[in-house]
């Protein structure tokens, strides 16, 4: 069974797309990137751009800072020279000093 990451509200939470050639299993750079999160409550928010940031060949990151408890789902996607996307989640606990 796998576990969820889970942060406290509030707690900023580095997210991480990483990218490979399928038939090399090289990482590799996608043209565009876009990192994508999805709130408890559905709410979506889209990263681009230098949101979200190079941190070496194939691997990217993003930093967000939910509030929200419950699951946080979050996706990179990759477009031009290489086409790809992968979908990751984490939990947010509730707080008894945070309002949801």
């Amino acid at each position: 069974m796998t576990s969820l990451n889970s942060y406290a509200p509030g707690n900023t939470v580095t997210l991480q797309g990483t990218f490979t050639d399928v038939a090399t299993g090289a990482l590799v750079d996608p043209t565009t990137i876009v990192c994508r999160t999805r709130d408890p409550a559905y709410n979506e928010v889209t990263y681009s751009g230098v949101a979200v940031a190079r941190v070496s060949t194939g691997v990217y990151q993003t930093v967000v800072t939910p509030v929200l408890p419950g699951t946080w789902w979050y996706r990179f996607e990759g477009t031009g020279g290489v086409v790809a996307a992968a979908e990751f989640k984490f939990e947010v606990k509730p707080s008894i000093f945070t309002a949801a």
